[in-house]
């Protein structure tokens, strides 16, 4: 699993940044957050807002859920580094092999 792409929020508040990560079968997830909580930063699930709840639309384990939180500060804390900036990583080049047609 790796981040592919992290650019900070523009909007005020506990929203910092958003980013992606892809797995290590080639699945990419968008939507997750790094939100700045009462206890400190944390890496958010992706959700979506039911009523007034957000309801996760990923799930993991919590051991996963760990691991991405230690990637996710880790690549966030970069940004905040000198000549640090929003990345994104560039997928793979396709070959004739990738295509089901």
């Amino acid at each position: 699993m790796q981040i592919i792409e992290m650019r900070r929020s523009e909007m005020e508040g506990n929203l910092k940044a958003f980013f992606k990560v892809q797995t290590d079968e080639g699945f990419v997830i968008d939507g997750f957050k790094v939100m700045n909580g009462k206890n400190g930063l944390f890496a958010s699930m992706p959700s979506k807002k039911v009523g007034e709840r957000f309801i996760e639309t990923v799930t993991a384990t919590r051991e996963l859920k760990n691991e991405l939180s230690r990637l996710a500060m880790a690549e966030y804390e970069a940004l905040d580094a000198p000549g640090g900036a929003d990345h994104a990583v560039p997928p793979p080049p396709l070959t004739d092999t990738d295509l089901p047609f």
